[in-house]
């Protein structure tokens, strides 16, 4: 569904992408673990079109969108969810899932059942603005915007962030029950180990911008390797 081939990418002169090689299947969560500066961040804003690549390539179902500016990405079916959420905070959840159906293939402008299926909560609250809601209920609202879009991707950049662990633990059923109802495929950064080998099928890490091992979460889950690469 998704990959990166010798990707690099630059903040101004300073290099932080130094040759990213990766796919994402088809109905998978894959799991990018790595020290905070490792890259992770900006490998997902390079994949979204945020950041522009210098070097190597994007592919979205086996069609090359290296050049591709991020909305329109985004209307092909790639969804972001950025760490700290990116809610809009003065819009209501309903106008912020609204925002979310803009990016629809099919063009669809109402809100999918699907949506409060998964999030309940936002139902509840839905005239309320989003500012308002809990951490977790915004980061329920961030996930229920980008799925609003009917997405085939969904990149999902450090999820359990200033949520309580109830709630992360929670995410981390909600994100595979979504995958097995949609075959929708995940690309998930995170810090939090627990929710990471939860919810992933195979995992990636990240060191100094580039990816140093890959496996399931089983061979990733070696003390050294944890030591050695994440810090615990």
């Amino acid at each position: 569904m998704l990959q990166a081939k010798n990707l690099h990418a630059h903040y101004g002169p300073l290099p932080i992408l130094l040759g990213v090689d990766f796919s994402l299947a088809k109905g998978e969560i894959l799991t990018l673990l790595g020290r905070n500066g490792a890259g992770k961040t900006t490998l997902m804003r390079t994949l979204t079109g945020l950041l522009p690549a210098s070097q190597g390539d994007v592919l979205y179902k086996d069609q090359t969108i290296t050049g591709f500016k991020a909305h329109a990405r985004a209307r092909m079916g790639i969804a972001y969810v950025p760490q700290g959420r990116g809610i809009f905070p003065k819009l209501s959840v309903r106008e912020n899932l609204l925002l979310g159906t803009r990016a629809h293939p099919q063009g669809r402008t109402d809100i999918a059942p699907e949506i409060f299926e998964y999030f309940p909560r936002l139902k509840e609250r839905l005239h309320q603005p989003g500012g308002t809601l809990s951490g977790g209920e915004q980061q329920m609202l961030a996930l229920g915007r980008a799925l609003a879009g009917a997405p085939s991707v969904l990149l999902l950049d450090e999820p359990s962030e200033g949520i309580q662990p109830s709630i992360v633990h929670q995410i981390g059923e909600l994100l595979v029950q979504i995958v097995a109802e949609t075959s929708i495929s995940v690309l998930l950064v995170e810090q939090n180990i627990d929710l990471a080998f939860q919810a992933g099928t195979r995992g990636l890490i990240m060191e100094k911008g580039t990816i140093v091992r890959s496996g399931t979460m089983d061979e990733l889950s070696d003390d050294s390797l944890m030591r050695e690469f994440i810090g615990i």
